[in-house]
């Protein structure tokens, strides 16, 4: 199992990206990003805010933090700061769903199938025990053919967040 996929599943079974977790001050932001080699400083005086360093994002809002997430590129590619893995520096890569379904099943990480975001032949999703999003799309597929299967899908997202207010 690859290291991007064992910190994905981490991510998604405990909801933290090492110090960093859905509904933390944002006061603690800054410390907790230097804490994992990454340098930020939240603008002054705003209240909403959002702050990306590679794959990763984090969105403020009321003075929590509000998401917490990975998304990838253009090509269905992770690309973590090398800080957040066990492992050397890397290009970022794909994380095909059989990989992670994997991976999360080593980490005993409970998850069902998110009918609300899947849509087959285009995208699926599946929901962890927590509440972490996980959502696979497949490269280059042909949206306009209704019969398209694709042979693989990637991990596009992994995001955890709750509603203003809570």
């Amino acid at each position: 199992m690859s290291a991007l996929a064992e910190f994905v599943a981490s991510f998604a079974k405990t909801g933290r990206i090492g110090p960093l977790r859905v509904g933390m001050e944002a006061t603690g932001l800054s410390a907790a990003l230097a804490d994992l080699g990454l340098a930020f400083e939240p603008p002054p005086e705003r209240a909403e805010f959002a702050a990306r360093f590679e794959s990763l994002e984090v969105s403020v809002s009321e003075g929590r933090v509000i998401l917490l997430g990975l998304d990838h590129d253009g090509d269905l590619v992770l690309s973590v700061p090398p800080s957040l893995l066990d492992a050397p520096a890397s290009e970022g890569s794909r994380l095909a769903r059989s990989e992670m379904v994997k991976a999360l099943s080593r980490a005993d990480c409970a998850w069902a199938v998110d009918a609300a975001l899947t849509f087959p032949g285009h995208q699926s999703a599946i929901r962890t025990a927590i509440g972490a999003s996980l959502v696979f799309a497949a490269p280059d597929l042909d949206v306009t053919e209704p019969d398209a299967v694709p042979d693989e899908e990637y991990l596009a997202s992994i995001y955890m967040s709750f509603a203003r207010g809570t």
